[in-house]
């Protein structure tokens, strides 16, 4: 059966990714290596009755065709054995069924773990404001958010509402009381989750992802009325996300949009996940922004561009800049050069930084 496949792929490998295709084998991905596995094509009946299986969002073929008929795919989560995994259904090639599984840890790393710095495991420990963690598809932000709710949850007695679409990692109340809605099964969107988390008494609330204007408007109203606020954004860099943010807002809403973040926001850790040398590991590479006094006045002003030469100029106040964390990385004999040039936003200025070492 195809569930009990992609159990075994899961547990006997190091395999972070799983891709099914109807009329195809089934592709995973290996330390960061895509492979194909040799076998019987899957057909569309063996993924239906394995979506059957693995989750209730669709309890039979029909349900699952007009919910891929009217959005194009579709966001869930499941638990395969003792491996969690993130998933998304959506068509291919005219039609054809197809599933993507990632595979979520078992247990939720601690910050230190992760490897990120102590500016920023501060921002974390922090009671009000907005705190940002952004990067590409597949470089950890889930992770990151997470280790930041259980250290809230297991060292502050906090109210935590996380909103999210799936659920993805499952926390146990401890010194805070963790309350998870998931989009689809406990509330219809994520704007309508967030407006009434703020009638519940939270503390912190944490969102998956802002996605749209009303998603971020929402965050910035609760971070502005004294709540820690905790979010991904699928962007690169520092300043890609104060303009995606902004870039939400019409004309006439952008100094108040401008004025807004730069009043509450804490941070932002935008990260990479780069191959360790002769390791079946990737390591958790970041550049991050603290919203120091001149970043401040820069998103004020809507001067967004001029955000990398305060950090460059401002490292004292703990600014990082992915550059300057790679070299690091790469002089400590973690990653290889080629993977550090290939994961840096900006390689020209990586390789000349890189000839000063010589």
């Amino acid at each position: 059966m195809l569930k009990d496949v992609v159990i075994r792929l899961f547990n006997e490998a190091i395999i972070s990714d799983i891709h099914i295709e109807e009329g195809s084998p089934i592709w995973y991905r290996e330390f960061g290596q895509l492979k194909a596995q040799s076998g019987e094509l899957v057909t569309k009946t063996h993924i239906q009755l394995f979506l059957r299986e693995i989750t209730d969002i669709f309890p039979d073929d029909s349900s699952l065709a007009n919910e891929l008929d009217a959005k194009g795919d579709k966001d869930f989560s499941a638990d395969l054995g003792a491996v969690r995994v993130r998933g998304n259904v959506f068509y291919i090639n005219c039609g054809k069924l197809a599933v993507a599984l990632r595979k979520l840890n078992s247990e939720i790393p601690s910050l230190e773990q992760l490897g990120l710095p102590d500016q920023f495991i501060e921002l974390a420990n922090r009671s009000k404001g907005l705190l940002l963690v952004t990067g590409a598809t597949g470089s950890g932000k889930s992770t990151t958010l997470a280790s930041m709710v259980e250290r809230i949850n297991t060292t502050k007695q906090r109210h935590i509402i996380t909103v999210e679409d799936p659920i993805e990692y499952r926390f146990i109340s401890a010194m805070s009381k963790v309350s998870q809605r998931e989009i689809g099964k406990d509330a219809a969107t994520f704007d309508l989750a967030l407006r009434s988390a703020l009638r519940q008494d939270p503390d912190v609330v944490m969102i998956g992802e802002m996605r749209d204007r009303v998603t971020v408007e929402t965050a910035l109203n609760a971070a502005n009325t004294g709540h820690l606020v905790l979010a991904t954004l699928h962007t690169m860099n520092a300043r890609q996300s104060i303009e995606r943010m902004v870039s939400f807002f019409s004309a006439d809403e952008k100094e108040w949009a401008q004025q807004c973040i730069s009043s509450v926001l804490l941070g932002v850790l935008s990260q990479v996940l780069v191959p360790k040398i002769d390791e079946n590991e990737r390591l958790l590479c970041y550049e991050l922004l603290i919203n120091s006094p001149g970043a401040k006045q820069c998103i004020k002003e809507g001067k967004s561009q001029t955000l990398y030469n305060i950090m460059e100029t401002g490292r004292k106040e703990g600014h990082v800049l992915l550059n300057s964390n790679l070299l690091a990385q790469h002089r400590l004999g973690l990653i290889s050069k080629e993977d550090a040039s290939y994961s840096a936003y900006d390689p020209l200025s990586f390789e000349k930084e890189l000839a000063n070492d010589f």
